[in-house]
């Protein structure tokens, strides 16, 4: 399977509260399952992070921040085509549940109605956090361009 490790989260891969590890293992090594007291106990027993553990993408990318990660994490379900529940959308967009299906109701975020849940697709999630991205870049520049502008009188 290579060095990368992966988290095997479909049901049919595990029974309720394990949790299936697949490491840097090869096809002679059979798959670590363990519960999720077992799991739970393996993480208090970790070191402490130090300033410089930050996760880091494949690609390089620095997860060095909270919203570096939301990011990640909402790129990654727009790439898998995967939508989220309004209670995980919310939590990604730094909003309540409330406010987020009140946006869905008016028509300001594309959602879907699954039975009597609403879920927003990925591919929208991500587009509202590039949005937000690109809106905090023009800020950042226009105040940079207001204090160069004051200095120079």
């Amino acid at each position: 399977m290579g060095q990368s490790a992966q988290c095997l989260t479909r049901s049919s891969d595990r029974s309720p509260g394990t949790v299936a590890y697949a490491g840097a293992v090869s096809d002679r090594q059979p798959l670590q399952v363990m519960t999720s007291e077992e799991f739970s106990e393996l993480l208090r027993q970790a070191a402490a992070p130090t300033a410089d553990d930050v996760p880091i993408t494949s690609d390089g990318q620095r997860l060095d921040s909270k919203e570096k990660a939301l990011a990640f994490c909402v790129d990654l379900a727009a790439k898998r085509g995967v939508a989220l529940d309004l209670d995980a959308a919310a939590m990604l967009l730094g909003m309540t549940r409330t406010h987020l299906g009140r946006l869905c109701e008016e028509g300001r975020v594309a959602c879907a109605s699954v039975g009597t849940d609403l879920i927003v697709p990925g591919t929208r999630l991500a587009r509202i956090l590039r949005a937000r991205q690109e809106e905090a870049g023009r800020v950042a520049s226009r105040g940079q361009d207001s204090q160069s502008g004051a200095t120079e009188h």
